[in-house]
C-alpha cells in the first residue's frame, strides 16, 4: 500500500511526478500476496542444501529461498499471488583465494538435473492470498 502526505504546495512539476507515481503504478495497490513457506524432499529424506527458486516468466518476476537443515524454506518477502514454474538448486561454491585455484564444489546431496531448469523441472506453485505451506518431492 502506498500513502503520501503533502503539506503546502508543491510546484508544479513536483505535483505531476509525485501524481504519476502514485497512479502509474509506482505502488503495488490492489495486488494480492501470500506468505510462502515448505519443505523439499529428495529420495523421501530432507534437502538439507540449496535454494527453491520461484519464477512467473508471464509477469517477470520471482523469488528465491534458502533450504535450511530440515530441508524447509521460507520466502522473506510475500509473492504476487499467480502460479510459478519451480526449480530447485545446489548452493552455491564458496569463494575461495584465486591464488588457491578454483573455488571447491559445495558439498551436499545432488539435485537431479531436471530440477534445477526451469524449463524441465515441472514443479510448480499457485500462490494464493494468505499463508501458502508448499511441499515439494524430487524424484530420480
Amino acid at each position: 500500500m502506498c500513502r503520501f502526505a503533502l503539506s503546502g504546495r508543491l510546484p508544479g512539476a513536483l505535483s505531476l511526478v509525485v501524481a504519476l507515481l502514485t497512479l502509474g503504478g509506482g505502488c503495488s495497490q490492489g495486488k494480492t500476496t501470500g506468505t510462502v513457506s515448505g519443505e523439499v524432499l529428495y529420495g523421501g529424506k530432507a534437502l538439507t542444501e540449496g535454494d527453491v527458486h520461484f519464477h512467473s516468466k508471464e509477469r517477470g518476476i520471482g523469488a528465491v529461498a534458502k533450504l535450511d537443515s530440515s530441508g524447509k524454506f521460507t520466502l522473506a518477502d510475500p509473492l504476487e499471488a499467480g502460479t510459478y514454474a519451480v526449480y530447485v538448486t545446489p548452493p552455491r561454491p564458496t569463494p575461495q583465494d584465486p591464488k588457491l585455484g578454483p573455488p571447491k564444489k559445495a558439498p551436499g546431496p545432488p539435485i537431479p538435473a531436471k530440477y534445477q531448469d526451469p524449463a524441465k523441472s515441472k514443479l510448480s506453485a499457485t500462490i494464493k492470498e494468505g499463508p501458502n505451506p508448499l511441499k515439494f518431492e524430487l524424484t530420480d
